[in-house]
């Protein structure tokens, strides 16, 4: 399974599933969900906020660090809710 052993964070709005739901689907994959992003966080999956209606640049708090992790010689794998569905399957 792709998330076998894996940390999830999400950030936006899923338009798909509910949250929760998705944190069950991680959880049953074998993965961790955490509300924050951090060295051990390997996906960090970005989902449409409201803000995006009006602001399409913002970033979340959270891109911004898994980005500064990044730049530090992190390995987080920032992925859209289209590739999180497909991973999934």
């Amino acid at each position: 399974m792709t998330f076998k052993n894996k940390c999830v964070v999400f950030t936006g709005s899923l338009q798909s599933m509910l949250r929760k739901n998705a944190i069950e689907k991680v959880n049953a994959a074998g993965g961790i969900v955490k509300n924050y992003v951090s060295r051990e966080t390997d996906y960090l999956v970005i989902a449409p906020r409201q803000l995006d209606m009006f602001e399409e640049e913002r970033k979340s708090k959270k891109q911004i660090a898994a980005e500064k992790i990044n730049i530090n010689g992190g390995e987080i794998k920032i992925i859209s809710e289209e590739k999180f569905l497909s991973m999934l399957k």
